[in-house]
């Protein structure tokens, strides 16, 4: 609304050259408050992220083919594991259980 009487004013200024100052302080006050509505509205939803599992979990214990010990992963982000009593380095691999 303030747009159109800021653009209203802008036209009266032919006859009357006073009326430019408020048209465009009009403009101006709709191009400002058009950032401010536009900038609260911009912000992107949260996205969260809910795994759940289709069954109950069940652990399952990692033991060497080598010798049947029992093996330790300390860091979950790691792909081998040395076996504490052979040696044997044992390759972790997840496999898709369908």
């Amino acid at each position: 609304m303030l747009g159109i009487l800021g653009v209203l004013y802008l036209l009266a200024a032919a006859i009357e050259p006073s009326r430019s100052w408020t048209g465009m302080t009009l403009l101006g006050l709709t191009l400002i408050l058009a950032f401010l509505v536009y900038k609260k509205l911009a912000k992107p939803a949260p996205i969260t992220v809910k795994w759940s599992p289709s069954g109950p979990l069940k652990l399952e214990e990692l033991k060497c083919p080598n010798c049947g010990a029992a093996l330790k992963v300390d860091d979950p982000n790691k792909t081998t594991v040395v076996c504490p009593y052979c040696g044997r380095v044992v390759e972790i691999v997840e496999e898709p259980k369908w």
